[in-house]
């Protein structure tokens, strides 16, 4: 199936992508197969509803509306994409943009969660990767060197604190650290 695959595309004028597993252990290998998987609906339609080896195949033909879905779901997973590369890199230090990072991706998945709906099962979703990453949140903060990185960094000062945190006492428990 993989060659009809291959064939559909070069029919449809659509590259063609190996589809990609998602790695439990990387935040944005979801995306990335989701959007190879998007970027071949098409073809991956054509395929299923003109193959011969198994017919029942066909009964896995989604619908528009699951398109849709599977869309919605990609735009919640980009979320983690860009911080996660960031993260990952082996040549540049990123301790610094922990704190940072964690806010922009709660808030992020908070906005998402209002724009489907807390009660839709992406907004839960939603919901409950933003409660991880705020367990997590929670753990770095409490570690005076991811303080240290952050304030130290020439590109922060103390005001990004009332700035991602503007109504905890995150500055002043971070004052008294230095007094």
């Amino acid at each position: 199936m993989r060659e009809q695959l291959k064939r559909q595309c070069k029919a449809e004028g659509v590259s063609y992508k190996q589809l990609k597993f998602d790695m439990p252990v990387r935040w944005d290998s979801t995306a990335v197969m989701l959007s190879s998987f998007l970027a071949l609906r098409i073809p991956i339609t054509s395929v299923l509803a003109v193959q011969q080896v198994d017919r029942s195949l066909r009964n896995f033909i989604l619908l528009d509306s699951e398109w849709e879905i599977i869309n919605n779901l990609l735009s919640c997973f980009n979320i983690f994409v860009k911080i996660s590369m960031q993260m990952q890199s082996e040549s540049v230090p990123t301790l610094n943009w922990v704190i940072p990072y964690y806010l922009a991706m709660i808030r992020r998945l908070e906005k998402q969660e209002d724009r489907y709906g807390s009660d839709s099962p992406i907004g839960k979703a939603c919901m409950l990767a933003s409660l991880k990453l705020l367990d997590y949140f929670d753990i770095t903060k409490s570690c005076n060197h991811s303080k240290f990185a952050m304030i130290l960094d020439p590109r922060f000062n103390l005001a990004i604190y009332e700035q991602l945190l503007p109504n905890g006492n995150q500055v002043k428990d971070l004052k008294t650290l230095f007094v």
